[in-house]
């Protein structure tokens, strides 16, 4: 255990904006020149929406000239939630997120499927990616100072009583640390919400494992699991007890 142990909850009002799980594999070039039908159709029953994102291929000893690639994107119908397809990485991405029970469903329908349609031996790295935006005015607190609903060592400058929030135009930190099997990055500091120019406060933090796993549903989920009950762990370790309650939680089993 790296942050101190805190009962799990649920925010009323919750300042998740995004979640996504991402599993890297070594390029399967099945991917590359073929469509991928039959991922597609396990999947249309509860992601019946498509779209695909072109990137650009980082050229290599066997291709010397960059190519381009394609990312095949699932979406729900509500598009709330997107499995994403690459000749690389399988993700896991939710624009709305109430509890890691929900989404570890999307991730085992979208692991289990991938593992049934491709042959795939290990995975070189897992990641679960949690991404918070604190907003003062939507949760009635623009007259409160950011030392007041941020841990001090995080906000820099706010920390300072004599300091006017408005006035810091920029802040940013990020630090990374180990873990038993893996990594933490946590990256925190102003941002502006773009449909209300409010400022906001994030708190974005990445587990991750970077040894190769054996590419076995239940042992990447066991990872997974691990990096979740950690998160919950970080996220209460960087705000202040008033910020905790006026989120409103609800002590879950």
């Amino acid at each position: 255990m790296l942050f101190p142990d805190r009962r799990r909850v649920l925010y009323g009002d919750n300042p998740l904006v995004d979640v996504i799980c991402r599993i890297s594999f070594s390029r399967i070039l099945a991917i590359d020149s073929d469509l991928p039908v039959d991922f597609q159709s396990a999947l249309v029953g509860d992601y019946p929406l498509l779209d695909t994102t072109s990137f650009r291929r980082a050229p290599t000893d066997a291709e010397p000239e960059p190519g381009r690639g394609l990312i095949y994107e699932f979406q729900s119908a509500n598009k709330e939630v997107t499995i994403a397809l690459s000749p690389d990485f399988l993700a896991i991405r939710a624009s709305k997120y109430q509890r890691w029970e929900a989404f570890r469903e999307h991730i085992v329908t979208a692991l289990r499927t991938l593992l049934q349609v491709y042959k795939i031996s290990l995975f070189t790295r897992v990641s679960l990616n949690y991404v918070n935006v604190i907003d003062k005015d939507a949760l009635g607190l623009k007259d409160a100072h950011w030392a007041e609903l941020i841990r001090a060592s995080l906000i820099g400058p706010f920390a300072e009583g004599e300091v006017d929030d408005d006035k810091v135009e920029e802040a940013y930190a990020r630090w990374s640390m180990r873990l038993d099997k893996g990594f933490l990055e946590v990256i925190t500091g102003l941002v502006i919400k773009p449909e209300t120019d409010n400022v906001c406060f994030l708190i974005d933090n990445t587990f991750s494992r970077e040894e190769s796993l054996e590419a076995d549903e239940h042992k990447s989920l066991a990872v997974l699991d691990g990096f979740n009950v950690e998160s919950g762990r970080v996220f209460r370790w960087c705000i202040e007890d008033r910020l905790h309650e006026i989120l409103r939680p609800t002590a879950l089993g």
